[in-house]
């Protein structure tokens, strides 16, 4: 009952700091949207639903609020809101530190990588190259601490190449995570082969057992060296019971099922081996650091193998599928038995 009266309190202070900011975005979206009209109703619709569940503007588009008005259905989703809430109740500080930190999640994680890693400015030159170099292979540059993909990028892994990079790389205050770039193969990755194309599954820690909450497939932007939908990507969810895709969503569109840049289709597409992602994912959250509750994983699948890539404590929760699923009420019940 304590995080309900702390969550509350908090919502109360966000619908009279943060109103009138969520309209300007909400106005800025709904320009840009092609299914949702950009009417008085649909405006006021918007404001209700993020005084009432939390949701946000990104939430009301993605989850196609616009068409979907049940209250019921609505409050079982896990929005924004409500997601940036929970995640400091369901994971520690310490925990959050940790899967916040690529380095440290490396480390606890290695067997389960499938690639060489290395941090520039905590290694010396000669490490460096010795530890990622290959004559024909690559490597993938992101920051220590980041998230979106943003400033990441794929480069050769010569000897000469990865000397430039380490003195570029090492010159500011920046700290960066390199990494061997995973060859993915197979389906994942044709539906658009500028990326590295990844599940995200999400597991939630109860006091009785590890349970999978939701999960999606994320495919890049043409061109784009990372998958995620700030830079570009296509968004599918996951049946979370038989592992189909369902129709993508992307910042501008909805109910997508070709991606956009191969063409290729992906909604109805199940994938082989998913019993064997949520076993995975299951013991991946078994090792996790005491206090990490909820983890949102980012698996790679390459034909009959999978990788971990990182770990999330502040997973977005996709559009619920089933109105049984109630996903927000088996959030609730954890957060009480905590």
């Amino acid at each position: 009952m304590k995080w309900r009266l702390g969550y509350y309190k908090k919502r109360v202070k966000q619908i009279i700091g943060k109103k009138s900011n969520m309209l300007s975005i909400y106005d800025e979206m709904v320009k840009k949207s092609d299914r949702c009209p950009d009417t008085r109703f649909n405006r006021f619709d918007f404001l209700c639903s993020y005084i009432m569940f939390g949701t946000e503007p990104e939430d009301y588009f993605s989850y196609d609020f616009f068409e979907r008005r049940n209250p019921f259905f609505r409050n079982h989703h896990v929005t924004r809101t409500r997601m940036n809430y929970i995640k400091e109740k369901l994971n520690t500080p310490s925990a959050i530190k940790i899967l916040n930190s690529k380095a440290d999640f490396n480390s606890i994680y290695e067997e389960y990588l499938g690639r060489k890693w290395c941090c520039p400015n905590d290694s010396d030159e000669e490490t460096f190259v010795s530890r990622l170099v290959s004559e024909n292979g690559e490597v993938f540059v992101k920051f220590l601490s980041g998230f979106g993909g943003k400033g990441a990028f794929r480069t050769s892994a010569d000897a000469d190449n990865l000397r430039r990079l380490y003195k570029e790389l090492t010159e500011g205050d920046a700290k960066y995570i390199v990494e061997e770039y995973y060859d993915q193969k197979g389906f994942l990755r044709e539906v658009n082969p500028s990326s590295l194309n990844t599940l995200r599954v999400t597991t939630l820690r109860t006091p009785k057992d590890i349970v999978p909450l939701y999960a999606y497939y994320r495919a890049g932007g043409a061109d784009s060296a990372v998958d995620n939908l700030h830079s570009g990507g296509v968004r599918y969810t996951i049946d979370i019971k038989n592992g189909e895709f369902l129709k993508g969503i992307n910042y501008t569109g909805n109910n997508i099922e070709n991606h956009p840049s191969t063409g290729i289709k992906v909604a109805g597409y199940i994938l082989p081996l998913w019993h064997d992602v949520i076993e995975f994912v299951t013991k991946l959250h078994k090792m996790a650091p005491e206090g990490a509750n909820l983890i949102g994983w980012d698996v790679c699948v390459s034909d009959d193998k999978m990788v971990v890539i990182e770990g999330n404590a502040g997973p977005g929760f996709p559009q619920e599928i089933r109105f049984a699923d109630n996903t927000w009420k088996k959030v609730r019940k954890c957060l009480s038995a905590i």
